[in-house]
């Protein structure tokens, strides 16, 4: 029901275009994204997305950062962070609604 993945962040992601040019940081919507790419991956089809819940930014995402990614599979959903050495980058929960035929989301 949860795992953990390390990735880094490439040192030319594409989102890091005009985000900001002297400064780049990681999207927050980037990091949302991941999360249900990878929850996806790994969990299997979750449903439509609903919204996000309790989403929290707290510290920048920079290129060239190895960081952990941790998911974990919910009834409505799934729950999210972003943790390196430097500390929590983000968290969040997003809701997903449960394909027509499965009760368990």
């Amino acid at each position: 029901n949860s795992c953990v993945l390390t990735l880094e962040v490439p040192e030319r992601l594409v989102f890091l275009e005009g985000h900001f040019d002297q400064y780049p940081i990681v999207p927050g919507v980037v990091m949302v994204q991941w999360a249900i790419h990878y929850a996806h991956d790994i969990f299997g089809h979750r449903g439509v997305f609903l919204g996000i819940e309790r989403l929290k930014f707290t510290r920048a995402l920079l290129p060239g950062t190895r960081f952990t990614l941790e998911l974990t599979r919910r009834e409505d959903g799934i729950a999210f962070s972003i943790d390196s050495q430097e500390g929590r980058h983000c968290a969040g929960r997003v809701r997903l609604q449960a394909p027509k035929g499965d009760q368990h989301g």
